[in-house]
């Protein structure tokens, strides 16, 4: 019964079907909710993100800095092309992977497999 209803609807995205039972308004209405959604989500990732970021690698840099460093980047590479941002992730990856994996190299000493399952308990000894 269902998708008797939905055949109506073929092909259309979110805002045509608003638009088909609304009208104009809650079109409108709608895609504000969608836009004002993705730019607070974004916005706590970006913020989330930039401050872990802050603690790990810059902890004398205030996170406004880290943050503006990300909005530039963001902003060059889609001022230049798709195929910018794709070459930047190619440079930027391995450079990542090798600092995550020398981080958990050098804090290897730290680690102790008494306390990965605390179910069992701690061993004095």
């Amino acid at each position: 019964m269902l998708l008797n209803y939905l055949k109506i609807f073929h092909g259309l995205d979110i805002l045509d079907i608003s638009e088909y039972l609304g009208g104009k308004i809650f079109k409108k209405v709608l895609g504000t909710a969608f836009i004002s959604y993705f730019i607070v989500s974004s916005s706590i990732l970006l913020r989330e993100f930039c401050e872990a970021l802050e603690i790990v690698y810059y902890p004398m840099t205030n996170v406004f800095f880290v943050i503006l460093l990300f909005i530039i980047c963001v902003a060059i590479t889609s001022k230049l092309e798709f195929t910018s941002t794709l070459k930047t992730n190619l440079i930027i990856i391995p450079i990542v992977l090798f600092s995550i994996i020398f981080l958990f190299a050098s804090n290897l000493k730290s680690f102790s497999f008494d306390r990965v399952f605390p179910l069992f308990g701690k061993r004095l000894c």
